[in-house]
């Protein structure tokens, strides 16, 4: 979440929401009576003539506020809804009802005002959506044997972290005194960049990124864990933009969410199958989260988006139990859907 105005009296902010997160913050901070101002589309309602027909039916984008009724995700679309009877606009709409539907798109902004203020707990939400929009999603190196860019993909963008430059000898002696030289500084800077447990992707062409890997677990092998690498035509800059064109990151992500979703859910049903550590079913999992036997929450992405599923993430922050959310588009969460969608790991039966 980005935060774009606070209003020093509480009653107002803007923020721009940029993930399925911030939706989801979004909906616990927007509340029935509050009243939200964003873009949208709306048909004027036109009272002249028969010849203006054609255009009554056709959709304004324009900016609208609305007093909230009742917020809600869209099923099945990563959405919020806001609907409410419109208070701020073109006169002609004033009076009328709307749906606002928010993306998560850094470029659309919604004003929230509260008449009887932000509480604490508001502003809260609010830092900690702001807060995980500063951790980077992805660390990228991208390399050849003459140089190599670091660079962290954040919700907004990518943020430029170092530029190496090599001293190898030449393509073909990468293993001499001058590409350990080399391999060192470009190591020294990602242990710098790279935060604790962050994803990473090494690109770039030829074998460069290959012998900087081995370089790396010659020394550090605990490094390696979520370290990945895949070539690409261009090193350094270029080649950040490359992956990212090419849609190699995101495939890269895409398969590291479905192998953590995979892990955690195959360890759900072993424990399941000893009769041990792990309980699912709505009831049963509320039960053990409000005894604080819950060692890791676990929901599917369409169940998180109902009110049961937000309920027991509210519970589990509440009583500082971790949550995962699983996709329902790999088989992983296709077998966690078939236990009613929501699970737990314990750490003890009670």
């Amino acid at each position: 979440m980005r935060l774009i105005f606070k209003d020093p009296s509480r009653r107002e902010v803007r923020l721009a929401p940029e993930n399925l997160d911030d939706l989801w913050h979004l909906h616990n901070l927007i509340e029935k009576g509050d009243v939200v101002e964003a873009w949208t589309f709306r048909t004027r309602d036109s009272r002249e003539d028969d010849k203006l027909r054609s255009d009554k039916m056709k959709k304004e984008r324009m900016r609208l506020a609305l007093r909230v009724e009742d917020v809600e995700f869209a099923e099945f679309v990563d959405r919020l809804r806001i609907l409410g009877r419109i208070v701020g606009g073109p006169e002609e709409t004033t009076g009328g009802h709307h749906t606002i539907t928010l993306e998560a798109d850094p470029r659309q902004d919604i004003r929230i005002g509260k008449e009887r203020g932000f509480q604490d707990h508001h502003y809260a939400r609010i830092k900690e959506s702001v807060e995980a929009a500063k951790r980077p999603i992805l660390v990228i190196v991208s390399m050849d044997d003459e140089e190599a860019t670091i660079a962290l993909l954040r919700q907004y963008g990518v943020q430029p972290m170092a530029n190496i430059k090599g001293r190898t000898g030449g393509k073909m002696y990468p293993s001499t005194s001058g590409a350990d030289e080399y391999y060192g500084s470009l190591f020294s800077a990602l242990k710098h960049a790279r935060p604790a447990s962050a994803p990473c992707i090494v690109v770039g062409p030829g074998f460069a990124r290959e012998h900087f890997l081995d370089f790396i677990r010659s020394r550090e092998p605990d490094f390696m864990k979520g370290v990945v690498t895949e070539g690409t035509g261009q090193a350094g800059s270029v080649g950040v933009q490359e992956a990212l064109k090419r849609g190699i990151v995101e495939r890269i992500q895409q398969e590291q969410q479905v192998g953590k979703d995979t892990q955690l859910v195959e360890e759900l049903f072993s424990e399941i199958a000893k009769d041990e550590l792990a309980t699912y079913g709505k009831k049963e999992t509320r039960e053990a989260l409000e005894r604080g036997a819950g060692r890791l929450l676990l929901v599917t992405d369409d169940i998180m988006r109902k009110p049961e599923g937000e309920d027991l993430l509210r519970l589990a922050k509440q009583v500082n139990t971790p949550s995962h959310i699983v996709a329902v588009t790999h088989e992983a969460g296709k077998k966690l859907q078939a236990l009613g969608g929501i699970a737990a790991l314990l750490r003890y039966r009670g």
